[in-house]
C-alpha cells in the first residue's frame, strides 16, 4: 500500500511483498524525469544493511536495462504520473544506465551508517575529527582504551590524579583490590556510551574534577548521615532483643552466619547482596533456627 502527499510516500508493505522491485522502480522514474545523466547523483537511497542496499543497486541496474530494451510493464509504471512517452523514457534508461556505470562512485545508495560517515568525515575539520579516523564497533576494545587513555594521561588532566587516587582509597575501604581501577573505569564508559546516558552527559560537561570533587563530598556526607540512622536503628533493635533475651546464636546460622549479623556487616557489601540479605532477614522461616529456645516461640 502507498500513501502519497505531494513530497512524501510511504510503502507499507509485508516481507517478501516486493518492497524492492517498488523502490527500485520509484528510484528510476524520479531518475528519468529530469536530466537522466545528472539527476540520479542527487537521488540519495539508505538501507538498514549492506545486504538490502547492494540488492536495491542491483534491481536499480537491471530495471534500467530492462527498461532500455523495451520492457512495456516497467516502462508502463515509469509513465504513471509523468509525461514522458515510451521512447523518451527507454532514451533516458540509456542514458541514465550508461551515466551510473561510468560515475558508480555518486550511485548514492548505502546503508545508514555508511552515509552518515560520508557525511561525518565531509565535515571533519568543522567536528574536530582527524579526517583519518577510524570506527571501532567492539565495546569492550573502546572501554578498555578510554580507562588506559586516562589512566595514562592522569597526571597532564588537572584534578583527573586526585580522583583516581580517591577511587583507589574507596576500592580499599570495600576491601577490594586497586586492580579493579581499571574495571571500574571501564564500567563507567559502558555508562557513558548509552544512549540514555548521553542525553544526560551534556549537563555536566562543564564541570571541572574540582566541582566532581564537591560532589563527591556531598554524596558522602549524605551517605554517612544513611549510615548513621542505621546503626542507630541497628543497636535500638539489638537492645530490643537483649531484652528477650535473645543471643545472636539463635539466628539462623548460628554465631558467625546469622542473618542478624548481616545488618551489622552489609554497609560495606555491594547493594545486590544487602537486598538479597534483608530478604533473607524477614523471611519467617529462615530468620531463626529449626528449633528455636521456647522464649522465641513467642517473640
Amino acid at each position: 500500500m502507498a500513501t502519497t502527499t505531494k513530497n512524501f510516500t510511504v510503502l507499507s508493505a509485508s516481507a517478501g511483498s516486493g518492497k524492492t522491485y517498488r523502490l527500485a522502480l520509484e528510484y528510476i522514474k524520479t531518475a528519468l524525469m529530469g536530466n537522466a545523466e545528472y539527476t540520479f547523483t542527487k537521488i540519495l537511497a539508505v538501507t538498514f544493511t549492506n545486504k538490502a542496499a547492494e540488492e536495491l543497486k542491483d534491481r536499480i541496474l537491471l530495471f534500467l536495462e530492462d527498461i532500455s530494451a523495451g520492457d512495456k510493464t516497467k516502462i508502463a509504471f515509469i509513465q504513471e504520473g509523468t509525461d514522458l512517452n515510451a521512447p523518451t523514457i527507454q532514451q533516458n534508461a540509456r542514458k541514465a544506465l550508461e551515466a551510473i556505470l561510468n560515475n558508480y562512485s555518486r550511485f548514492a545508495v548505502s546503508t545508514i551508517d555508511t552515509f552518515l560517515q560520508k557525511l561525518i568525515r565531509s565535515f571533519s575539520k568543522d567536528l574536530d575529527l582527524k579526517s583519518n579516523y577510524d570506527i571501532e564497533l567492539d565495546t569492550d576494545k573502546v572501554k578498555l582504551w578510554v580507562s588506559q587513555a586516562i589512566i595514562a594521561d592522569a597526571g597532564n588532566a588537572d584534578g583527573i590524579l586526585d580522583l583516581l587516587k580517591e577511587c583507589c582509597y574507596d576500592l580499599l575501604y570495600h576491601d577490594k583490590s586497586i586492580s579493579l581501577l581499571q574495571n571500574t573505569i571501564e564500567d563507567i564508559s559502558q555508562l557513558a556510551i548509552t544512549e540514555k546516558a548521553i542525553l544526560h552527559l551534556g549537563k555536566y560537561l562543564s564541570l571541572s574534577a574540582k566541582d566532581f570533587k564537591n560532589l563527591e563530598q556531598k554524596l558522602k556526607t549524605e551517605n554517612k548521615a544513611i549510615e548513621t540512622e542505621y546503626r542507630l536503628a541497628v543497636n535500638q533493635l539489638k537492645s530490643r532483643l537483649k531484652n528477650y533475651g535473645i543471643e545472636t546464636s539463635d539466628f539462623q546460622g548460628g554465631a558467625s552466619k546469622n542473618a542478624f549479623n548481616f545488618l551489622e556487616k552489609d554497609l560495606k557489601d555491594a547493594p545486590e547482596n544487602f537486598k538479597l540479605r534483608l530478604e533473607k532477614i524477614y523471611s519467617e522461616e529462615a530468620l531463626f533456627n529449626k528449633n528455636p529456645a521456647d522464649h522465641l516461640l513467642h517473640f
